[in-house]
């Protein structure tokens, strides 16, 4: 593609969508039938009109619009057909080994898979016709030829070549540490004042195999080829978090990890700043924000989004004017949930600066961070839950807008800081709440606020679901003890008002044992900071103890057992010397 269509597209069409209107363009220029008549100057213009940069449209928008169209039309138009093989594939094939899938965009990989899992692109490579997928076993690599007719064939490993090697490819494990300690060693502690690197592990999800990037304290894991392995005992739950284990303080990351570079750090990073929050002052906290799942707490939010994305993308007295904006949003929703400020301010803190060192430190040229924050806004904004992943959208936002007018805001900020009156002081914009409403139609309010009664009418209906499941009808119940762990997914948190946060899916242990929820819901009830309660519906009714069946599984430990509990039909966990 020649750099000025490229430069045309950068100016004209927001970050968000670069790569795939460049793609369109690319594809428009390979295909002669496209080419030809009124037909190919429509298309163009409609990809350059499609999610355009441009808010205000007079004279010089028009023509500065008209005149990159014109000029990536006659360079579309005038380019040569290089050859007749199709320059887009997307294909799926399998051998003797198991299946592979791969996705090219002229010579560019876009996407790879083998045997069901993510294969990162950077290890995917094109020698003339031929492409490798090189993999960490030399016996399993897979070599692709694209002939000139468009035909696909391959060179199918051998179906002998056994795969009972580790689930996780040391080879891949261990680059991927180098590439985390080498962007930490760039940063040289400058973001948060403390190397980020650290002991990291990655783990297999089903073998609970663990491939680590230095030995634990305990003995517990062994060498091989440069990585430590080994297996996580089940009284830990895997998940992308951090974790003292072992006689040190690990990030564990799930694998398989993103195939993508920048996603891949972004995510490590994420985990690596859990590791070292303690250390920096930022106690790790599990705040639920029960207020973001009602109509006037998700409107007044997604205003405040719609207000951040805008000044990312904006500057000078368009950037002021837009984060006025998302502040009195922001004011006027802690306005109607009062109590909510230290609930917010907390997750953020926690998740929102967790998320915003990912963005950081993912190797993203700093030029494009804050298009990256605006897109993740306006992603996050069609989400079902706000409750407990808000502030993996607002965290990026506020920092990078905090970076770009005081680079020294992180050596001001404490556990007690408030992101959004921070970034009021340092640009010196008023945190007000007066006139928010006045504000609203700038962001589309009106379609926002509608959208959010439609969703607080169908929100009635799942509310009065949980309620019957959790609370009127048979229940197992189990009480948080001293060694209470869980993991989850965080979008997938629905509150119960009032009552305590459920979530789809779940994996808790304790000392009574390990409670797997693997559908049908669990509910966290928690009145205050602390949950003090978990429960799983009961599906089988009868005098046997319930088992969850296909819904969720309990293995109990020696000394505990399941008694009937005071509602009919539903039973708990207690210690059996406990029971009278």
């Amino acid at each position: 593609m020649n750099r000025f269509i490229e430069s045309c597209v950068r100016l004209v069409c927001l970050p968000g969508r670069h790569e795939e209107l460049l793609g369109d363009l690319a594809e428009l220029r390979a295909h002669p039938q496209a080419r030809r008549g009124v037909r190919a100057w429509l298309d163009v213009v409609s990809i350059l009109f499609y999610r355009c940069r441009l808010r205000r449209w007079g004279p010089r928008e028009w023509s500065g619009v008209a005149l990159a169209a014109a000029a990536v039309g006659a360079l579309i138009g005038a380019a040569p057909i290089a050859a007749s093989r199709p320059t887009s594939y997307s294909f799926s094939g399998r051998d003797a080994a198991g299946v592979f899938t791969l996705e090219l965009r002229g010579r560019q990989v876009v996407s790879a898979s083998m045997d069901g899992l993510p294969f990162p692109v950077e290890r995917v490579v094109a020698i003339g016709d031929t492409v490798v997928f090189r993999t960490a076993d030399p016996s399993r690599t897979l070599e692709i030829t694209l002939r000139p007719t468009g035909a696909i064939t391959w060179q199918g490993r051998d179906g002998r070549v056994n795969a009972q090697g580790p689930p996780i490819p040391l080879e891949w494990a261990r680059d991927y540490f180098a590439e985390a300690a080498e962007a930490s060693a760039e940063d040289g502690g400058a973001l948060w004042g403390v190397a980020l690197h650290g002991p990291i592990m990655f783990v297999d999800r089903a073998s609970r195999f663990i491939a680590a990037n230095v030995p634990d304290s305990a003995g517990l894991l062994t060498e091989r080829n440069g990585v430590w392995v080994g297996t996580l005992p089940s009284d830990q739950n895997v998940a992308n978090t951090a974790l003292d284990w072992a006689g040190r303080r690990w990030s564990m990351l799930v694998w398989p990890v993103p195939s993508n570079r920048y996603a891949r750090q972004q995510l490590v990073f994420h985990e690596l700043f859990h590791r070292i929050q303690p250390e920096i002052g930022f106690p790790a906290t599990d705040a639920v924000n029960d207020h973001l799942d009602t109509r006037d707490g998700r409107v007044w939010l997604r205003l405040e989004w719609r207000a951040l994305a805008e000044a990312l993308v904006r500057q000078d007295d368009a950037r002021r004017q837009a984060v006025e904006d998302a502040l009195a949003f922001r004011a006027r929703r802690l306005l109607l949930f009062p109590s909510a400020r230290a609930s917010e301010r907390a997750l953020e803190l926690n998740e929102g600066l967790a998320e915003y060192t990912g963005l950081v430190m993912s190797g993203l040229p700093m030029s494009v961070v804050a298009d990256r924050a605006a897109f993740e806004l306006g992603r996050r904004e069609q989400q079902e839950h706000y409750a407990r992943s808000f502030a993996y959208a607002s965290g990026p936002a506020y920092g990078t807008l905090l970076d770009q007018s005081d680079s020294s805001w992180r050596t001001r900020l404490t556990a007690r800081s408030d992101l959004g009156s921070l970034l009021s002081d340092v640009m010196d914009v008023p945190a007000s709440h007066a006139g928010a409403e006045g504000r609203v139609d700038r962001y589309d309010g009106a379609r926002v606020i509608a959208q959010e009664q439609e969703r607080a009418e169908r929100s009635a209906a799942v509310q009065a679901e949980l309620r019957t499941r959790f609370l009127e009808s048979p229940t197992l119940s189990l009480t948080p003890g001293e060694e209470f762990r869980y993991s989850f997914d965080p979008n997938a948190a629905a509150p119960l008002q009032g009552v305590g946060t459920s979530y789809d899916r779940a994996r808790i242990t304790d000392t009574w044992g390990v409670l797997n929820v693997l559908s049908g819901g669990v509910l966290f009830v928690r009145p205050d900071r602390y949950i003090v309660e978990v429960k799983v519906p009961i599906n089988n009714s009868g005098d046997a103890p319930p088992t969850g069946g296909d819904t969720w599984t309990l293995e109990l430990t020696d000394g505990w057992v399941l008694e009937r509990g005071a509602t009919p039909g539903s039973w708990v966990v207690v210690r059996a010397r406990d029971r009278p």
